[in-house]
């Protein structure tokens, strides 16, 4: 382990949880929403794998997932990028 050196306060901002609850309250019931999504429409895999959520750069993302004779895969971006939620459909 090393010390944190006197400017990581620079790189990391602080999040103040009692600003930053709203936020969590409403990712948490999205991921919650996508999951179930994902655990009715793929097959089981060991250890609930088929519902995982991918971490990429710009936010959470899942895998290709077929819904109703499409596939799609859903994610949730950065508001830095301008948009939180994103459905992507595949042919």
């Amino acid at each position: 382990m090393s010390t944190p050196s006197p400017d990581d306060s620079e790189t990391w901002p602080t999040l103040p949880y009692a600003d930053w609850k709203p936020t969590l309250t409403t990712l948490h019931m999205w991921t919650q929403i996508i999951g179930k999504v994902k655990l009715a429409c793929t097959p089981f895999l060991n250890d609930w794998w088929n519902v995982a959520f991918a971490l990429t750069a710009r936010g959470l993302t899942t895998s290709t997932t077929i819904l109703i004779q499409s596939k799609s895969t859903m994610a949730f971006r950065s508001p830095r990028t301008g948009n939180t939620r994103s459905t992507t459909r595949h042919a």
